[in-house]
């Protein structure tokens, strides 16, 4: 596995779903023990509380179709590395040294 974040962009991304009304859900994967949080709203608290260097992903889901465009259009103006989904959005802090992803 190997880093594609760092903590600048991870507080870019906490800063801007910040400012989103409705906030979306997220929910992370630890890197190193591979527990996957439960679904959360509460960015401005609960995101920060963990450290970002063990943050494997973060997957946000989105509730409408104009939350999704918003979560995408703030995606896309920090270029994070990211897949959207169907759902919302996986954002990666690591990858597979074999695995490429694509930026938003």
């Amino acid at each position: 596995m190997h880093g594609v974040m760092n903590t600048t962009k991870w507080n870019e991304l906490w800063t801007a779903m910040c400012t989103l009304h409705p906030r979306p859900r997220w929910r992370t994967r630890e890197v190193d023990s591979g527990y996957v949080s439960d679904w959360d709203r509460d960015w401005f608290y609960h995101f920060r509380a963990s450290s970002f260097r063990t943050i494997e992903w973060v997957e946000i889901t989105t509730d409408t179709p104009s939350q999704h465009q918003s979560v995408k259009t703030v995606l896309r103006k920090i270029h994070v590395p990211a897949d959207e989904l169907d759902s919302g959005f996986k954002i990666y802090g690591y990858i597979p040294d074999a695995k490429y992803v694509d930026y938003l």
